[in-house]
């Protein structure tokens, strides 16, 4: 498994987070890409996020699991916590994901940190600043 992880901090848009947030924000995402779609004529949302969202019972609390039946996507896991007083979103990707699930993962991340002003720290150990390092 991979883990990629957005990080809240002192200059955060927001102090906690919960799944409910995340699943809003999430539905922020399809509306926009609804938005464009009707710009285009096309089905954007639907191509965009091709996943139907699932809350279950996890190890150490509740996640969302992100599970889709299109071609080149499969599973994406997501869960909110605290770990040394920072509050987080961990984006993990099962060894059952495929190329596109990470791609989308990736996409998910940087509009997480862009959205809460987060530090994100990404599937390959990078690093990602979305706030006023100054």
């Amino acid at each position: 498994m991979k883990h990629a992880t957005i990080f809240l901090n002192e200059k955060s848009v927001r102090q906690t987070i919960s799944l409910d947030n995340v699943k809003k924000m999430f539905q922020l995402y399809k509306d926009k890409a609804a938005r464009t779609g009707q710009q285009l004529s096309w089905d954007y949302a639907g191509h965009t996020f091709p996943y139907e969202i699932k809350e279950v019972q996890g190890e150490k609390g509740k996640i969302l699991l992100l599970i889709s039946e299109e071609n080149n996507y499969n599973l994406i896991l997501v869960g909110v916590g605290t770990t040394k007083g920072k509050r987080f979103i961990r984006i993990t990707l099962p060894n059952q994901s495929l190329h596109g699930d990470r791609n989308k993962a990736v996409e998910f991340c940087k509009m997480f940190g862009e959205e809460l002003n987060g530090e994100v720290h990404l599937f390959n150990d990078r690093v990602m600043y979305y706030y006023p390092r100054k």
